[in-house]
């Protein structure tokens, strides 16, 4: 992109580009906009002060943080027997966790440890006050909230962070690998950074100051998460790693991508 009015173009005609994903069909705009009502949805848990709505916002932690290298359906199913194990506080027992790892099929059930300590980090950290993490959270969201106390548990990294807090805010998206390829296509690192991304930049976190800057220049339109939605929808189906075909690709004309043609 020669200029972040460019870019604008460039996604305001990607939103309205079908593509397919958890077996559906709808437009990229229409994704996003599923993702900021959820997130409005998930909000109110943040303000409940029973324990119903704290263990809500646990379960979506303790699915989210796991979700590393498995496929979204397992993570599915570990939603779905936290719910049938975990009805009140006294249920977060490290038998159950067990359960539920070795019921799903996790790969890693070892990794139990990860909720004990989580629980641990809320009473210990945050009070179980669910509102005030994600506040202290949108507070340091230019740095990628750094010094989270989840952050300090072995084989929380974060991404699989980031992935949970974006269902309670904008501000955090969990930023997929090809989505760095996407970027460098439209020299969104050169309009941002003036050059374009280094492959030494393998952790994905890395990208999400340019997040926040790309934000800001277009006045916050589309926050962190829409556009990570945006660009993961678009590169997983139209400017894919693998079947590039740029004679479909509607911004073609103002692609700056070198190999648009191919003989």
């Amino acid at each position: 992109m020669r200029s972040y009015q460019d870019l604008r173009k460039a996604i305001e005609t990607i939103l309205r580009i079908n593509t397919r994903a958890f077996k559906r069909t709808q437009s990229i705009g229409n994704w996003v906009k599923e993702i900021r009502e959820q997130i409005t949805k998930n909000r109110v848990l943040l303000d409940l002060e029973d324990e119903s709505a704290k263990l809500k916002v646990l379960k979506i932690f303790f699915r989210d943080i796991i979700q590393k290298g498995v496929p979204g359906e397992t993570c599915m199913k570990v939603e779905r027997l936290l719910d049938q194990k975990i009805k009140n506080m006294d249920d977060l027992t490290t038998k159950n966790y067990k359960h539920v790892m070795k019921m799903s099929g996790y790969r890693f059930p070892n990794e139990f440890y990860i909720w004990d300590e989580m629980v641990a980090v809320m009473e210990s950290e945050y009070n179980w006050n669910w509102r005030g993490y994600v506040d202290r959270a949108e507070r340091n969201y230019r740095d990628n909230f750094k010094d989270d106390a989840f952050l300090k548990i072995k084989g929380v990294g974060v991404n699989v962070r980031n992935l949970c807090l974006s269902n309670f805010s904008p501000h955090f998206p969990k930023i997929d690998k090809h989505i760095k390829v996407v970027f460098n296509r439209l020299k969104i690192g050169e309009l941002v950074i003036g050059k374009q991304f280094p492959n030494s930049w393998g952790k994905i976190e890395k990208l999400h100051p340019v997040f926040v800057k790309v934000s800001d220049a277009l006045d916050r339109e589309y926050s962190e998460t829409d556009l990570d939605r945006i660009f993961w929808h678009f590169g997983r189906e139209i400017c894919t790693n693998d079947n590039l075909d740029c004679a479909l690709c509607r911004i073609e004309e103002i692609c700056p991508f070198e190999m648009k043609v191919l003989d």
